[in-house]
């Protein structure tokens, strides 16, 4: 029997034992179908005087690392006639370090021997010289106690907690049952001094005594192997092979194309021609890997190709050739292919059901239909155990069936998933449809891609930014969300969400080096997986946080730290919240969790807040005070809910993604969308002070409640779209962006127009120590002019701005903004571009002065001079007339459409911050206006605009006049009469 010296695996599965203090739905291990954690070898009976290397052999059979210091071994030890899990008495062992390990946790599909230590004074050098082994020291634990008898029959389990001896069983075994209620003597036993019994896992595994399988032979009297489990013991590490396409009935006379697909998930190369394709013809009401008939079939070369090898992540065609006479280009042919002989495998046989419900396996040594499954599918399930016709059947001549990977492997079925767009597929072999297939394993690669916005908003925040390290998981179709520091490891992590499905994952990055660390996928609970957004990430002392929906998940810090490379990681608890759940920051004992809110983003109506600008916030982040088993306080609920009670609320604006705190500043993350400036906008924000309001939603005593609104911002630094999770950091806020993924690359459906592949590292002290500018008054600078379209290839348009107050005006920082998504009421609360006024490098004079006017011009094409921009209009103009903007095609200005124009003021706030907005085609809506007629300005016209009578201080709209306004010739620089106050 070969040996499998130590198995290492990473797949998909999770079978784990969760405890939630929230939330109510939990588990137990006699629920783990199949078990975690397998019994697979007692040594009863050891070398040396008085047994000193007695140990129990455990098997991981999941994808998850397991703290085994969660997990007690249970040594029954009274002999009786039926049912010993109920009726024997039982001693249960904490398994332990005992001082000699740092690793309690046992990896995926691998082992850990634990060692009853009944002689302190032997070492892990002993035990290697009595076993003719190599192993170190953090291949074991411990536990502690007396000996085990050797000639009575006696029974053990590993369980969880609570350690029921009946209900927390995760596996047994027993030996010497021969011994029956007596004893036994030599042969009759299971073992002699030295020898071990070996345990296998059953092909029907029995849930009520969850007992592994003692066989004869194979299991008595054995060579001990602490440490190593034989292909036989243990089930084949499902999902490595995945069955990902059907052909059952092919084109041609006599289906002579038929073809099994075969994927690769795993990071090996793996010889095909040491496995079979099980097909199993016996259509069954259950479990058919069980219960129905199965003809195997050898996988091999007939001849035709010299590579048997599926490489990584890649496909191989198992062709069924019925028809010798057929060649590879007979089977392109068929299916309009260009595949190589190498592309191709083969197995031999007779034909398959059209009609009837079958099912087909790969399956690896020794070749058990039922525990050496990598994959399983199934066709044509509608037929029952009859017969299906027509469009009842998953197929018709020619057409395929196609399966896709579950997001949680079950790993009893291991079965692949029919969807809606699996049946009826056109033939596609050796092609993949989008998420057919897990996303490969999460690497640190740097994207290639372009910006298409030309932009001088970002020049500051690049200024006071330097690039960090390159987000891992892009390449693999991960889309970017929350990130936050872990101090203890030096170490950042990163959340992701994937649009397949499959499970959504936490990354890590060593923070000095800026490598890549690892990934692990996030699971709810031992059946579930996490594939949600995972908004955001915290971290406190001992746990980590996840912000998803209306829940904070918890999870271990420990678990984190253990876990191996695409390891699966168990939310420890889920705590129920009032309001939604996005950014999620940690300080000074307190955890914040901020919902995100927009207008087409809906937040709960007892959330809409009038802030102290008389607008309106529809957003809270509320803080919980942890307590000291760093965790919120169960017993603090909303009367009638499970909902955790804050204990602080800010009131907060739109769109925030990211959030943390430095002293008492509030720095958060802003951003909407792949075309749309990000902000970092820094407050100021005492908890010790009074509050701004408070609210009876959660009962009584009333949650204080403090806005962030203009009255305390310190600062806005205006960043590529797509910022998501921050933490501050050494002196720098370390901002995450997730623009650069496929989803938002050049050819998909959302392009961003600046990606970002990187963390940036941003000056704390520029954002914390910024003075604020002094708070915009409406109708201190008005627009008064606008040349949206001039002749000459838009080289000229302009807006003219007027200063309007009594002192000058430092236009630095200051905006344009572009509203262009129009409604009835209020449009400058909805989608904008935004223009940071600049001087084109040409030196310009940045500053208004009172009752003077300014040129925004539009520079589209940098060669133009001054000189050009009077010539083209007749004017002379000095150079110190004039600010310029950048626009780009992708964010630029459109003359024909209903849109607004506004300037804003430094702090960038698309409502509060505005002096004055025009309109201009009002009534065309998102259609283009006729030109001469119904549009305000044809090609080389202007539109002028006049201070109303009563200036507004909520929509600070200037007046266009019908027909005054209209169809002008341009006077940049020159009002006419009446236009301003």
């Amino acid at each position: 029997m070969r040996k499998l010296n130590r198995i290492h695996y990473g797949m998909i599965l999770l079978c784990a034992v969760v405890l939630l203090a929230w939330s109510p739905n939990q588990t137990n291990a006699a629920a783990e179908v199949p078990p975690s954690l397998l019994i697979t070898e007692i040594m009863s009976d050891s070398p040396g005087a008085d047994d000193p290397y007695r140990y129990i052999e455990l098997y991981n059979n999941t994808g998850r690392s397991i703290n085994l210091a969660d997990m007690k071994i249970l040594y029954y030890w009274q002999a009786v006639s039926n049912d010993p899990w109920a009726n024997s008495s039982v001693t249960p062992y904490e398994i332990v370090s005992a001082g000699r390990t740092d690793d309690m946790y046992i990896r995926p599909y691998d082992t850990k021997v634990v060692w009853l230590l009944s002689d302190p004074t032997k070492t892990t050098a002993d035990f290697n010289a009595a076993y003719g082994t190599s192993l170190d020291d953090n291949d074991f634990v411990y536990i502690q106690g007396s000996g085990w008898a050797h000639t009575n029959q006696r029974y053990f389990a590993v369980a969880s907690a609570p350690y029921d001896k009946v209900q927390d069983r995760i596996t047994f075994a027993r030996y010497n049952e021969s011994a029956g209620l007596g004893s036994c003597s030599g042969a009759s036993c299971d073992f002699t001094e030295g020898e071990s019994v070996e345990y296998y896992y059953p092909r029907a595994f029995n849930t009520t005594s969850r007992e592994m399988e003692r066989r004869d032979p194979g299991s008595y009297h054995r060579t001990p192997t602490p440490g190593s489990v034989s292909q036989e013991q243990v089930p084949t590490v499902p999902g490595k092979l995945l069955i990902t396409e059907a052909m059952i009935h092919s084109p041609g006379t006599n289906s002579p194309y038929r073809y099994l697909e075969i994927y690769n998930n795993s990071g090996n190369a793996i010889d095909l021609s040491q496995h079979k394709i099980m097909y199993y013809w016996q259509a069954v009401n259950s479990e058919p890997w069980l219960n129905s008939s199965a003809t195997s079939y050898d996988i091999i070369s007939a001849g035709r190709t010299n590579d048997m090898f599926i490489q990584p992540y890649s496909t191989k065609v198992v062709w069924l050739l019925s028809d010798a006479t057929k060649t590879v280009a007979d089977f392109n042919s068929a299916y309009g292919t260009s595949l190589s002989a190498d592309n191709f495998v083969y197995i031999q046989g007779s034909g398959w059901s059209f009609t009837q419900q079958r099912y087909f396996s790969i399956v690896a040594a020794p070749y058990d239909q039922v525990v050496n499954r990598h994959s399983f599918v199934r066709y044509n399930a509608d037929a029952g155990l009859g017969a299906c016709s027509g469009a009842t059947c998953d197929f018709s001549q020619g057409e395929s069936v196609h399966y896709y990977a579950p997001a949680n492997f079950d790993t009893a079925s291991r079965e692949m998933v029919r969807k809606a767009e699996s049946f009826g597929m056109p033939g596609s072999p050796g092609t993949l449809a989008d998420w057919q297939v897990p996303p490969p394993p999460v690497t640190q690669t740097e994207m290639t891609f372009s910006t298409t916005k030309v932009t001088v908003n970002y020049d500051e925040f690049f200024d006071i930014s330097s690039a960090g390290p390159v987000i891992p998981g892009l390449d693999e179709g991960y889309v970017q969300q929350g990130v936050d520091y872990y101090p203890a490891k030096d170490w950042i992590l990163i959340t992701y969400y994937h649009d397949s499905g499959q499970p959504s994952i936490i990354a890590v990055v060593d923070r000095t080096t800026g490598q890549f660390v690892k990934a692990v996928k996030m699971f709810k609970d031992a059946a579930t997986p996490y594939d949600e957004h995972a908004a955001g990430i915290a971290v406190s002392d001992v746990h980590g946080w996840i912000a998803s929906w209306k829940y904070a998940y918890q999870f271990k810090l420990e678990d984190l730290e253990n876990a191996v490379h695409m390891d699966t990681l168990v939310f420890s608890d889920a705590i129920e919240l009032e309001s939604k759940s996005g950014s999620m920051g940690y300080e000074d004992g307190i955890l914040w969790i901020g919902e995100y809110g927009r207008y087409n983003y809906s937040t709960d109506t007892a959330h809409h807040m009038t802030n102290r600008m008389g607008r309106t916030h529809k957003a809270w982040m509320v803080g919980f005070k942890l307590n000291s088993d760093d965790t919120i306080d169960p017993t603090r609920k909303r009367p009638g809910t499970n909902q955790a009670v804050p204990d602080y609320i800010l009131s907060i604006p739109d769109e925030i993604q990211g959030m943390d705190m430095i002293g008492d500043k509030v720095i958060l993350s802003k951003s909407y969308g792949p075309q749309y400036d990000s902000e970092l906008l820094v407050y100021d924000l005492d908890l010790s002070g009074t509050p701004d309001a408070t609210t009876n939603r959660f009962g009584s005593p009333e949650v204080p409640i403090w806005f962030l609104d203009n009255m305390n911002l310190v600062k806005s630094l205006r960043m590529p779209p797509q910022s998501e999770g921050i933490f501050a950091y050494d002196g720098n806020v370390y901002v995450s962006f997730e623009s650069a993924g496929p989803k938002y690359s050049d050819t998909s459906i959302y392009p961003s127009v600046y990606p970002l592949d990187r963390i940036y590292l941003t000056d704390a002290v520029s954002l914390t120590s910024a003075v604020p500018p002094a708070q915009v008054t409406p109708g201190d600078l008005l627009i008064t002019e606008t040349v949206l379209n001039s002749t000459g290839h838009q080289d000229y348009r302009y807006i003219e701005l007027y200063n309007n107050s009594g002192q000058t005006i430092d236009l630095t920082d200051h905006l344009i903004t572009y509203y262009w998504k129009i409604k009835e009421t209020a449009p400058w609360e909805y989608e904008l571009f935004q223009f940071k006024l600049h001087d084109a490098g040409r030196g310009a004079d940045m500053t208004i002065s009172p009752g003077d006017t300014k040129i925004v011009w539009l520079l589209s094409n940098p060669d133009r001079t001054i000189s050009d921009f009077n010539s083209h209009y007749g004017t002379s103009l000095a150079s110190d007339q004039f600010v310029y903007i950048t626009t780009a095609p992708a964010t630029d200005i459109h003359a024909y459409k209903e849109r607004l124009v506004g300037i804003i003021g430094p702090l960038g706030n698309k409502d509060v911050d505005r002096y004055s907005t025009v309109w201009y085609n009002v009534g065309s809506g998102d259609s283009e206006c006729t030109q001469g007629t119904s549009c305000d300005a044809s090609d080389g016209e202007s539109i002028v605009y006049y201070y109303p009578a009563s200036f507004d201080p909520v929509d600070r709209l200037m007046e266009r006049r019908v027909p005054d306004s209209l169809r002008q010739t341009p006077t940049p620089g020159a009002l006419v009469t009446g236009q301003i106050p």
